[in-house]
């Protein structure tokens, strides 16, 4: 039986082929085989990395690819002077007939007293609020699709590894987490990118709050980080009053996006590697 012939529909345009960036190349890859996803870098770090997993790498720095069916948008804000312009630019490459996926995150909402947050919480009014807003806005505005996500974790990134390098932290120790592994997130982007609305926002996130003492605890307990060359230390929180924090409810999404997320809970997870 001959090949079907490749469908440029289904085409990919990464911007932002980093630790989220890479993982959602390589399930789309799997869910379209002929499929040419272009993953747009700012170094050439792991440009060997995506070609072996069949993606076709480019730098930031090189002449604009061309317009592509369905793009994502995955570049950290922090990491962008002019994040609003690079949101743009990812729009303007975007050729309309999929879908426009932007990388969110959960510190656009200002729910800080513990209370329940879901995909059309009130915003905050912070500059770090506003600057994911100005992002955002207009790309909604456009048909694109925003996805929210928690903080994303795996074995060597995330705030768990943040606090094992922290001797003592001012924030409060009660304070909430809300979080997302970085393989449940990929699928929720993938599945965003297939089934999303236009102008929609989902929320990525577990579920299963954790505050800031828990996860210390229970990362210190870990063989996996005890064996470390610098054994952890358990971040002391010295805080005893600010926000608590929020609890994050994906509810909404996992219905409309038929998406659940594999790792449950973080406490599940440091279990499960544990015994690996």
């Amino acid at each position: 039986m001959e090949p079907s012939p490749r469908s440029a529909a289904d085409d990919l345009l990464l911007i932002g082929a980093g630790a989220l960036g890479r993982r959602v190349g390589r399930l789309w890859l799997a869910r379209h085989p002929q499929a040419r996803v272009l993953a747009e870098t700012r170094s050439e770090r792991f440009h060997p990395t995506l070609r072996e997993d069949g993606m076709i790498p480019q730098l930031r720095s090189d002449p604009a690819p061309p317009a592509m069916p369905t793009v994502l948008f995955s570049v950290p804000p922090a990491s962008q002077d002019d994040y609003a312009a690079e949101a743009a630019r990812a729009a303007s490459l975007w050729r309309g007939d999929g879908r426009l996926v932007i990388t969110a995150c959960t510190a656009v909402y200002a729910e800080a007293d513990g209370g329940r947050c879901v995909e059309g919480s009130p915003l905050a009014d912070s500059p770090r609020a506003w600057r994911l807003r100005e992002a955002e806005e207009p790309l909604l505005a456009a048909g694109a699709v925003v996805v929210r996500l928690a903080g994303l974790y795996d074995c060597d990134r995330g705030p768990h590894r943040v606090y094992l390098r922290t001797a003592t932290s001012a924030r409060r120790p009660d304070g909430l987490i809300s979080l997302i592994h970085y393989d449940d997130a990929a699928r929720l982007c993938v599945q965003a990118s297939c089934l999303g609305d236009a102008g929609a926002i989902y929320l990525g996130c577990d579920d299963q709050p954790i505050t800031r003492q828990e996860l210390v605890q229970a990362v210190v307990r870990s063989p996996r980080y005890r064996t470390a060359k610098v054994p952890p230390q358990a971040c002391r929180f010295t805080g005893a009053e600010g926000p608590i924090g929020r609890r994050c409810d994906s509810s909404w999404t996992r219905r409309a996006l038929d998406w659940e997320p594999t790792h449950r809970r973080f406490l599940d997870w440091i279990d499960e590697i544990q015994e690996r």
